[in-house]
């Protein structure tokens, strides 16, 4: 008889839940993409955290494409580092990360949501914070944050806390706002910055229930989860921006910052998917001038101004 850790809403159902609704959680698994999840996670019990990270990407036969470049060049062999990311999947991108970065680094930490305590052979790497209450039990696993910072380790974050989405009327998926938790970590430890970016998005079918019920995008991330069995993910990776880049930066402008060189490494993807809603219909900025215009004007400014000659 099995005995190991179940992932199932009856289950995880807190002490006082009403009967019926535990009745019904057999129904709600299948409906969520449950048993699915579960007969994954029962052939990883008990693995080492990057052996369950290996496996859980060769089970779900999830191929990791970067760009054209080495991870060692990348990411610094020693020191502090703080990698922020975009969030557009919910939980492939942490197990992408955790393989790419192990190659060079196994001082990892990832910044985590507390439902993602379940998975027990992750939680050596994890430190716990929930996103969605803004609360005193936080600034323990914030201070966690910044003590493995202060001893030289890596910590991963997702600073939009929740999954992207496709606000109501717009036509582009993408986080929210950021969290400034990455301003003042960056601040309190000098920690240099790696900005990541992740390709993609959740199904079109998860973009609209997320806009009529919030909550329902965290429901459905085990269904999003298994829908990628058989994918390629590809992300980029930035340089990592040392402290003298940014010193003067508050941490609200910081985090902005962070986001900024982030969302600005998705020129690079080459990879388009075939998820409509990811592709956005861009406006010209503006009429476009005469060229003899703009040339003039170019040379009539003091060549203390201009600030970067190019061809």
């Amino acid at each position: 008889m099995r005995t190991e850790t179940r992932i199932s809403l009856r289950a995880l159902a807190p002490r006082g839940t009403p009967a019926w609704l535990k009745t019904l959680a057999p129904l709600a698994d299948r409906l969520l993409g449950l048993p699915a999840v579960d007969q994954v996670y029962s052939q990883l019990q008990g693995l080492s955290p990057f052996e369950f990270v290996e496996g859980g990407l060769g089970l779900l036969d999830i191929r990791a494409q970067s760009g054209p470049f080495e991870i060692e060049d990348r990411i610094p062999k020693k020191g502090p580092l703080l990698v922020v990311s975009n969030h557009p999947f919910g939980g492939v991108e942490m197990l992408v990360l955790a393989q790419a970065l192990k190659a060079v680094r196994t001082d990892i930490k990832f910044l985590a949501n507390t439902g993602l305590q379940v998975f027990r052979e992750l939680q050596p790497i994890f430190v716990a914070i929930n996103p969605l209450k803004v609360s005193q039990r936080n600034l323990a696993p914030i201070r966690q944050c910044e003590d493995h910072l202060g001893k030289g380790g890596v910590l991963v974050i997702f600073p939009a806390g929740k999954v992207s989405f496709r606000p109501r009327g717009g036509d582009r998926v993408q986080d929210g706002e950021w969290n400034r938790i990455v301003g003042h970590l960056a601040k309190r430890t000098g920690a240099p910055i790696l900005p990541v970016f992740f390709n993609g998005a959740n199904s079109p079918m998860f973009q609209a229930l997320g806009n009529l019920w919030d909550r329902s995008k965290l429901l459905l991330l085990p269904r999003e989860l298994i829908r990628m069995k058989g994918k390629s993910v590809r992300f980029e990776l930035g340089h990592a921006i040392p402290e003298n880049a940014w010193r003067h930066l508050d941490a609200r402008s910081l985090t902005r910052y962070a986001r900024l060189m982030t969302y600005l490494l998705q020129a690079r993807t080459r990879e388009r998917t075939d998820n409509p809603i990811v592709s956005a219909h861009l406006a010209p900025l503006a009429a476009l001038s005469e060229a003899t215009l703009i040339e003039q004007e170019l040379a009539a400014l003091p060549k203390q101004q201009r600030l970067l000659d190019f061809k």
